[in-house]
């Protein structure tokens, strides 16, 4: 597989689920820059407009608001520190910002609270220096008030991969049962996941998943390979990290769930 190419496990979303995702895509990036102007962002992702979308939606999108808040948060942030918003560019132009936390991660370090202005520049450079080294281009979005040049184009992907899960349901029956786990009464995970293995090559790695629309990692398992864990429908780049490695190995793919349940990395 070429570094950067989506692996759709030969299923992808057709024409009606790629014009859905741009849809829903344009009425969340609507409610984020309502968010990035208000007080209280975390009420928009609590309001009726918001749970209007996720209801019609064959999988929940609590993560999606999870991380559309932690995003508000963070390009206020940027403002303040008098900077634009990195992002890592994708071979095919798509542009994936960079959380806070993961400038932070790609160091090694874990930071709690808002950085200083001069750790932030210090942790800056350093992520980009890690990332360009990675063979990834990095570009700052200008203008964080305006969220549409800059998430469009991924986050539709995104959000067309998880309305088409349906889709996938209906045309592979066994293979979508067999990975399907039904939600649990956990209110910290209150949807359906599937179950996807994640294979890599080195020994006794950590590793880290995140959403291909807005880089926040999370961590999914540690085993020798494959790790095996679960994730909601949609489009997500892994990466990897243990003690003996200088901060995290990001994956140059992009994997599409529920269509490939054993992504292969070749990075770590």
């Amino acid at each position: 597989m070429a570094a950067n190419d989506v692996n759709d496990g030969g299923f992808s979303p057709g024409p009606d689920r790629l014009r859905q995702g741009q849809l829903l895509a344009e009425d969340l990036i609507f409610l984020l820059e309502a968010a990035v102007h208000s007080p209280y962002p975390d009420t928009i992702f609590r309001s009726r407009p918001f749970e209007s979308l996720s209801s019609v939606q064959p999988f929940p999108m609590n993560d999606v608001a999870a991380n559309l808040s932690t995003m508000v948060e963070d390009f206020k942030s940027y403002v303040r520190l008098g900077s634009g918003v990195p992002c890592l560019r994708q071979a095919e132009g798509d542009l994936i910002p960079i959380s806070l936390q993961a400038l932070f991660e790609l160091e090694g370090e874990t930071k709690i609270g808002p950085p200083s202005p001069n750790e932030y520049q210090r942790s800056f450079q350093t992520a980009v220096n890690r990332i360009e080294g990675q063979g990834f281009q990095v570009q700052l979005w200008r203008n964080p008030a305006s969220f549409g040049g800059m998430l469009r184009s991924s986050l539709s992907k995104f959000l067309a991969c998880r309305v088409a899960t349906e889709d996938f349901r209906v045309q592979q029956p066994i293979a979508f049962a067999r990975a399907f786990i039904a939600p649990s009464m956990s209110a910290s995970t209150t949807q359906g996941t599937l179950a996807v293995a994640v294979n890599y090559q080195t020994s006794n790695m950590r590793v880290h998943s995140s959403p291909a629309y807005f880089l926040n990692w999370t961590y999914y398992g540690s085993s020798p390979s494959p790790v095996n864990g679960s994730l909601p429908p949609g489009l997500y780049k892994f990466a990897g990290d243990s003690t003996s490695s200088q901060g995290r190995i990001i994956d140059s793919a992009v994997f599409s769930i529920p269509a490939d349940f054993s992504p292969v990395v070749l990075a770590f």
